[in-house]
């Protein structure tokens, strides 16, 4: 929507229904309708504010991937990220517990910033670069399921009921829904917008 807004993206029909099945896959694949899910004030707000925390950097990366390198982009965002982490964890009063981390923590840290993050965000900015920032965006939502898969996959404790099932199944279905017949790199020219 606020590719929409702010790029005057076309916002047809197919493109619509594709969000609002991503959006209810979503849903069902983190079982929020499950009798034992509960819903926080604290908890919609943290999650809205991550919907619109991506959404900003969907469109200003879109906006900068024309003129300005990936590599370039992702120094920016790790150097905001560790800006925001380090004030929130100074608020919080558990900075000062890094300097006490192990070589086990911090080889974690490192595995994860290397691959789960910056792998990660590269391919996402050489996808928006190629198809928009709302088809990356509906494309992306392909995430969750594969994170709940791959967590039954690994941990043992973890399983899927057929809601979840069924709610990544209908994240595929929008996912290729807003996909099929889109000409490839019909984006390529409004990047460097």
């Amino acid at each position: 929507m606020l590719g929409w807004l702010f790029l005057k993206e076309t916002f047809p029909p197919k493109r619509i229904a594709a969000v609002l099945m991503t959006f209810l896959g979503c849903a069902l694949v983190a079982n929020v309708f499950a009798a034992s899910s509960t819903i926080t004030v604290r908890g919609l707000l943290l999650g809205l504010g991550a919907a619109l925390g991506y959404a900003v950097f969907n469109l200003l990366s879109y906006r900068s991937l024309g003129r300005t390198p990936r590599l370039t982009m992702m120094a920016y965002t790790f150097a905001i990220s560790a800006v925001a982490i380090g004030a929130v964890s100074a608020f919080r009063g558990t900075l000062a517990e890094v300097p006490l981390w192990g070589w086990q923590t911090w080889g974690s840290v490192a595995l994860l910033v290397a691959v789960p993050t910056f792998a990660a965000v590269m391919l996402y900015l050489g996808g928006i670069a190629r198809m928009g920032a709302a088809q990356a965006a509906v494309v992306s939502t392909l995430e969750l399921p594969f994170a709940v898969v791959f967590a039954v996959l690994a941990f043992a404790n973890e399983a899927l009921d057929p809601w979840q099932m069924f709610g990544a199944a209908i994240v595929l279905g929008g996912v290729v829904m807003a996909e099929w017949g889109s000409p490839t790199g019909e984006v390529d020219g409004v990047a460097a917008v």
